[in-house]
Parts: structure tokens; sequence; C-alpha cells
């Protein structure tokens, strides 16, 4: 199942703020194993393009983490990782004989703010994700 994560910068100097947003997703609550890039996108004028699709093909929960890179005198941050904020389930394949063999469901959003800029992400509603 391929899924998406979208961060947004909030404070003072959001509206001009550049840099980038690095997207991470990882296996563990502790984030300390990675399980797909999102990639990294570049900040214009506080705009913050949304992640690369990453596909989760295994079963489990996955954690997602946005780090903001800092610039122009703001601060350099990154989101909290674990459970209770950017969460991804993944179950087995589901198959019935009226549907296909995986759905792909939205995912929903969670927030956080950091420093001078806080850093967010939105996601689109929906938690488990079949194979």
């Amino acid at each position: 199942t391929a899924v998406t994560d979208h961060a947004t910068l909030g404070g003072s100097g959001a509206a001009t703020a550049t840099g980038t947003v690095t997207y991470t997703v990882y296996g563990d609550s502790a984030c300390s194993s990675t399980a797909g890039s999102g990639g990294t996108v570049t900040v214009t004028a506080g705009a913050v393009p949304a992640s690369s699709p990453v596909t989760l093909s295994a079963p489990g929960t996955y954690y997602w983490e946005a780090t903001y890179s800092g610039a122009g005198g703001d601060a350099p941050t990154t989101s909290t990782c674990g459970p209770g904020d950017e969460v991804e389930t993944v179950g087995p394949p589901v198959s019935t004989p009226e549907a296909p063999a995986a759905v792909a469901l939205p995912v929903t959003a969670a927030a956080i703010g950091v420093g001078m800029l806080g850093l967010s992400r939105r996601r689109r509603r929906g938690r488990r994700h079949p194979v």
C-alpha cells in the first residue's frame, strides 16, 4: 500500500520560510528502524510539498517523522515519532469475491509545533491499509 505524508510550518516566520523537509517512515515506535523514505522536499515561501509515496508491503505498524532543516534564522525541528502521532497500520491482504484483493485507504493527520516555526503534518482519513 502506498501512503504519503504532508507537513506544514507554523509560527511568525512561516509564510516566508525556506529550507527543506525530509519525510521518513519507521518500522518501530522508537523511530530507529527505517522502513522507507518519503524523500526531501524544498520549502518555498512557507509552502511544504507532500512526501513522495512510500509503499508499505509487509503487514505491521509504521510511524512517520518529518524533519525541517531550518533556514534564514528559523531553527531546525523534527516532529515527534511513536504511538499517538503519525501511525500507519498495514494489514494482511483482503479478498472477497466482489472486491479487489487490495484496497488503498487514505490516512489521518496529527500536528506538532516546536520552536519559532512549528512543524505539523496532515494525512487523509483512515488508519488500516491492506496490502
